[in-house]
């Protein structure tokens, strides 16, 4: 909500990145959101006395103003397309536009944007995506992937689907425009599986495609059904079927004594985390 890279507040923004290289590190993920790239609020909790090169500056200035230093002191950054609004935290719906009024055609734009202001940077050398679950997705079977940060989701998904949309889709995401995303690139007669839970127990959903559309809804609660241990039970049978293989999803182990860190480290999307096992033991 600042407009500006946390910690200015109470320290110089060079000061804490010679620290940085001093510690050993050699990139830095600079966080930003779409509001901070069109608001026409100055930038606040600065310590102006402390930063006092930063006084005047527009967020976006302030943000070339760090990749001009990363790159005199020997240091990368990778900018981190964080949320929609400023705020703390990722978008509550889940995707990177959508929130605040800005739109996905505004979030490409965005990117173009930046691109062109730094393609002569060697400094910037990435953009944060999360293509890893992807390449997972294909080794435990996959025959399509989706990347929402290069394909339009609706586009690609009738495209696969020769325009006629997908026999099943379940919504694990747990946000309004997911939910009605689902009902809204299912085929006629198709089957919605509801597995995301959302925050508010009131959820806006286009009616129309109800009508159109005729799916059939499965809600499913896992752990709060009448019997959660049944399925635990089944998907332990398939795997000594050899239908499928769940421990390829596990990239951590922890104990339960470290589970804030595990929470952490799946909330960040720290070290290419899938999922996080912990033993009751630890």
């Amino acid at each position: 909500s600042t407009f500006a890279p946390h910690g200015l507040w109470t320290r110089g923004y060079a000061e804490m990145m010679d620290q940085m290289k001093a510690e050993g590190f050699n990139t830095i993920r600079l966080p930003f959101s779409s509001e901070m790239l069109h608001t026409s609020a100055a930038p606040n909790g600065i310590d102006f006395s402390q930063n006092p090169d930063l006084v005047g500056l527009t967020p976006l200035e302030i943000l070339d103003v760090i990749v001009d230093y990363a790159g005199e002191i020997g240091m990368r950054i990778i900018l981190d397309h964080h949320r929609s609004t400023a705020g703390a935290g990722t978008s509550g719906n889940g995707l990177w536009y959508g929130e605040g009024g800005f739109t996905e055609a505004g979030w490409i734009e965005d990117w173009r944007m930046l691109a062109a202001r730094y393609a002569d940077d060697p400094t910037v050398i990435g953009a944060d995506l999360l293509d890893y679950r992807l390449e997972k997705s294909k080794e435990m079977g996959a025959t399509h992937t989706i990347n929402p940060s290069r394909d339009e989701i609706g586009e690609a998904v009738l495209e696969i689907t020769d325009g006629v949309g997908p026999d099943v889709i379940v919504e694990a995401a747990g946000y309004p425009d997911t939910f009605n995303m689902a009902f809204r690139l299912i085929r006629q007669f198709g089957t919605v599986i509801i597995f995301g839970v959302q925050t508010d127990h009131m959820v806006p959903i286009e009616h129309n495609l109800l009508l159109d559309k005729q799916p059939r809804i499965i809600p499913t609660t896992g752990a709060r059904s009448g019997d959660p241990i049944a399925h635990i039970r089944e998907i332990v049978g398939l795997r000594e079927r050899g239908w499928c293989d769940p421990g390829a999803l596990v990239t951590h182990r922890t104990g339960l004594s470290d589970v804030q860190n595990a929470y952490d480290m799946y909330e960040q999307q720290l070290d290419e985390v899938i999922k996080v096992v912990m033993s009751i033991d630890e």
